[in-house]
């Protein structure tokens, strides 16, 4: 069963935690989440598997098109054309 908590803040942002126990066939684990609301928009920064050997998989990991999405902001960056705070 799952364990975990939230909490809501005057502002209406929200902080969660949850951690569930994984079994499969050959192995088992177990998955931490980390994540918050802020203006209806979900992110999560922590989001991993500890598997029986203490092995870690970090779940958020960044996919292809999202690395280079990040690749392409920190060139134009590095070429002082984009301010921090613009997103490509």
């Amino acid at each position: 069963m799952p364990l975990g908590s939230m909490q809501t803040a005057i502002n209406g942002q929200r902080d969660v935690g949850l951690t569930v126990s994984l079994e499969g066939p050959h192995a088992h684990g177990r998955l931490f989440v980390k994540g918050t609301r802020s203006d209806d928009v979900w992110d999560y920064p922590v989001m991993y598997v500890l598997a029986e050997d203490k092995q870690t998989f970090d779940l958020t990991a960044l996919d292809d098109d999202e690395a280079a999405h990040e690749c392409a902001l920190q060139a134009c960056r590095d070429r002082g054309e984009c301010p921090l705070t613009a997103a490509l």
